[in-house]
């Protein structure tokens, strides 16, 4: 009885894949290079809009302990703000006050948090 069984199960799994590949063809037949195609003169242009975000100038203001060596300047540089690492980081040189005294101005975007350190550079 168990040979009429197995015989049962495999005419019934090839009845089945037989079913599945004519609707597979049949679908590819009906879709098949018929699809709409939109002109490209039927969509419309999108510029990238950058938003206009108020923005307020913040003065950074570094006082050193010690004048700066002759080669080296002082930069305000601005951490990643995702992982606050220095990866991607983006530097800014600032200007001197006075000997020991340096200054930067940049406009931010008012609400924003900065992750900045202070770095002497040769």
């Amino acid at each position: 009885m168990s040979v009429y069984r197995s015989a049962f199960r495999r005419s019934v799994i090839r009845i089945l894949y037989l079913f599945c590949i004519t609707s597979f063809l049949v679908s590819c037949q009906f879709y098949g290079g018929n699809l709409p195609v939109a002109e490209t003169s039927d969509i419309p242009e999108q510029q990238p809009q950058t938003p206009d975000y108020l923005k307020a100038e913040v003065t950074f203001e570094a006082t050193l302990p010690a004048k700066l060596l002759k080669d080296e300047n002082l930069y305000l540089e601005i951490l990643d703000e995702v992982t606050g690492l220095a990866l991607n980081a983006a530097r800014v040189q600032m200007v001197s006050k006075d000997q020991l005294t340096f200054v930067v101005k940049l406009p931010v975007i008012v609400g924003s948090v900065l992750k900045y350190s202070f770095v002497r550079d040769k």
